[in-house]
């Protein structure tokens, strides 16, 4: 996979509560989401040349005021599946 340099991978961990399927289902409607995977509860990774904020906004505009945290992942190490870390290393 090659990503333009803009692109920036998000974590982002929200209230058990959210549905992550509905959450994903959106997500796989808007063009400005070039890709998403999850791994871990209450959480998804999201590539996207957004800025934190707009895809705070984004999300929101989905789930309504939802708890959630967007953290812009550019410093990682960790035990993930095998799988994931080209997706996370674009």
């Amino acid at each position: 996979m090659t990503y333009l340099k803009t692109n920036k991978l998000y974590f982002c961990v929200f209230e058990s509560a959210v549905d992550r399927n509905q959450l994903t289902k959106f997500l796989d409607t808007r063009s400005e989401i070039k890709f998403w995977f999850y791994n871990l509860p209450f959480s998804i990774f999201i590539r996207t040349e957004l800025s934190e904020e707009r895809l705070s906004q984004l999300i929101e505009s989905q789930l309504g005021q939802i708890t959630h945290f967007i953290i812009r992942v550019e410093n990682y190490y960790g035990r993930l599946p095998n799988e994931h870390w080209p997706l996370i290393t674009e």
